[in-house]
């Protein structure tokens, strides 16, 4: 079944995000049409540091971590750059 709601709940729904509070309906309602639903997995990696970037991601249900490098006790006591990012699925 499906998470995304119906059209008219669509555009409520991306009307109630700041990215999207400047486009009027019609805008959103051609945006939606591009649409593609994901589900994943918990521990699933949505996309890495460096991954070419083709998509706007929007999350309806759950959330996601967002992970440098190290741990995050390591990363706090000795912060690296060049540290690659994930997202990951939590």
């Amino acid at each position: 079944m499906s998470a995304l709601p119906s059209l008219s709940k669509e555009i409520a729904f991306l009307n109630s995000l700041d990215i999207c509070k400047s486009l009027n309906d019609r805008t959103l309602e051609t945006m939606i049409k591009d649409f593609e639903e994901i589900f994943l997995k918990p521990g699933e990696v949505l996309f890495r540091e460096g991954d070419s970037s083709d998509a706007l991601y929007v999350v309806i249900q759950g959330g996601l971590l967002i992970e440098k490098g190290l741990s995050f006790q390591q990363t706090a006591k000795c912060p690296r750059p060049n540290q690659n990012v994930i997202l990951q699925i939590i």
